[in-house]
C-alpha cells in the first residue's frame, strides 16, 4: 500500500467517525449554546476543522511555491487567543452549518491528496513558515 493510498484511508476514517460522532448526539446536544470556557459538541466541530482548514491552507500555499504563514501551528502561535477567536467567530453558527463545515473540509483534503504525488513531502515543517 502506498503513503497516499494509507493517507486517504485515514482520511476516510477519519471522516467516518467525525459522522457517527454527529450521529450519536440527541438534539439537545446538537442545539446546545457554548461557552468560550465550556464548548458544545457543536463547538468542537468546528474547531477542528477550522484548524484542519488552516493546515490546508499551509499545504496549499506550499503546493503553489510559496512561504507558508504560520495560522496552522507552531511555535509562535498564541493558541488560547486562536482558540477564542475561533469559539467567538463560530458561536452563533448552527449545528447545519457546522455539518457543511465537516463535509467542506473533508472534500478539501481528499482533493489534496489527490493532487499529491508519491514523491510530495509531507511533515509537520511544512505547515510552519518558520522552517519551510
Amino acid at each position: 500500500m502506498t503513503f497516499k493510498t494509507r493517507l486517504t484511508e485515514l482520511l476516510h476514517y477519519l471522516r467516518d467517525e467525525q459522522i457517527a460522532f454527529a450521529d450519536r448526539l440527541t438534539e439537545e446536544e446538537r442545539a446546545e449554546v457554548g461557552a468560550p470556557d465550556n464548548w458544545s459538541a457543536k463547538d468542537n466541530v468546528i474547531h477542528s476543522m477550522v484548524w484542519a482548514n488552516r493546515a490546508l491552507d499551509n499545504l496549499e500555499t506550499i503546493e503553489s511555491g510559496q512561504e507558508a504563514s504560520d495560522h496552522a501551528g507552531g511555535d509562535d502561535i498564541d493558541f488560547t487567543a486562536a482558540n477564542d477567536e475561533i469559539f467567538q467567530e463560530h458561536k452563533e453558527d448552527t449545528w447545519e452549518e457546522a455539518q457543511a463545515l465537516v463535509r467542506s473540509t473533508y472534500d478539501r483534503a481528499d482533493a489534496y491528496i489527490g493532487r499529491t504525488s508519491e514523491e510530495t513531502p509531507v511533515s509537520y515543517t511544512h505547515l510552519r513558515a518558520h522552517e519551510t
